[in-house]
C-alpha cells in the first residue's frame, strides 16, 4: 500500500484533463457557460485543483511531522 504522504490523494481526471477542457470547465464556474456543459466529475476535479492552490496559497508553514 503506498502512504499518502509519498503519493498525494488526487482527483483521477486531473492528469487526464487537456487545456481546452480546463478553459471549457472554467467558464462553466465562471457562469459564462451553461452547466451542462461540464460534467460532475469534471467539476469535482476543478474543485480539487482549486483547493490545492487555496490551501498552499494559504500556508504559513513548511508542513511538519511530530512523531510522539
Amino acid at each position: 500500500m503506498k502512504h499518502w504522504i509519498k503519493r498525494p490523494l488526487q482527483h483521477p481526471l486531473r492528469k487526464k484533463l487537456t487545456q481546452d477542457d480546463w478553459v471549457r470547465i472554467d467558464s462553466v464556474l465562471k457562469e459564462q457557460a451553461d452547466a451542462e456543459f461540464a460534467t460532475e466529475e469534471e467539476i469535482d476535479a476543478a474543485c480539487d485543483v482549486l483547493f490545492d492552490a487555496i490551501a498552499a496559497k494559504q500556508q504559513t508553514h513548511l508542513g511538519v511531522l511530530s512523531m510522539q
